[in-house]
């Protein structure tokens, strides 16, 4: 009966957010069978793009200005990071990017701030559901978000969104990065104190977890 409920009370957004992560699985299938990297050329991009939308329309329709100051940051910062990470191999170690997720400037693909922006927003607002410590909160996130990369990355490695160096797998070194600038990114959020009245729902921060874990479970 709960999930009925649910259903009777989705909202066109609901719906919309639901139609974007069908797109995902459908161009995820697509390129499964077909191996046409032309499905993730499109894919992937326009995911990323309308997910972007949906996550940051309360922040701009509402125009919270410190949380657009966060975006509009951690876009810029965690994008300079992925330059100085491809270029120097000291920040995640040492990897290149393929060129499924759209145009690449100075070896990093522009969505990828925007991607940063997705999983920090989605882990800092399930860490602040679950406790009030600001900084506990931002440890948690960056867990979370650790932990979002450890299910992306087999995904990833066999789609060719990026490679490491010999072709092997990431080193320790990759998921510290990715705690420390989450962690940052995070605490930062919660530092600004600023919120939006509509929240971003549990269920669209599941989804994609949802869908990671069943894609590694199917490719056992």
């Amino acid at each position: 009966m709960y999930v009925v409920d649910r259903f009777s009370r989705m909202t066109r957004l609901d719906a919309g957010v639901l139609g974007i992560y069908g797109l995902f699985a459908v161009g995820m299938l697509f390129f499964e069978y077909t191996e046409s990297m032309l499905a993730l050329n499109i894919v992937f991009p326009i995911t990323v793009l309308l997910l972007c939308a949906v996550f940051m329309a309360p922040v701009f329709l509402e125009q919270k200005k410190l949380m657009i100051l966060w975006c509009v940051g951690v876009f810029a910062a965690t994008w300079g990071v992925e330059v100085l990470g491809v270029y120097t191999g000291g920040i995640f170690g040492v990897y290149t990017y393929g060129e499924a997720l759209g145009p690449v400037v100075v070896g990093v693909p522009l969505l990828i701030g925007l991607c940063w922006v997705i999983v920090v927003l989605g882990a800092v607002t399930i860490a602040n559901g679950l406790t009030k410590n600001k900084w506990f909160a931002a440890g948690l996130a960056a867990l979370i978000a650790v932990g979002f990369d450890l299910l992306m990355e087999p995904l990833a490695l066999e789609l060719g969104l990026w490679s490491w160096q010999g072709g092997g797998l990431p080193p320790v070194q990759n998921y510290i990065g990715w705690f420390v600038v989450s962690f940052v990114c995070a605490l930062a959020f919660n530092l600004l104190g600023e919120r939006t009245t509509k929240p971003l729902k549990m269920e669209y921060l599941a989804v994609p977890l949802i869908f990671l874990i069943g894609s590694q479970t199917l490719n056992v």
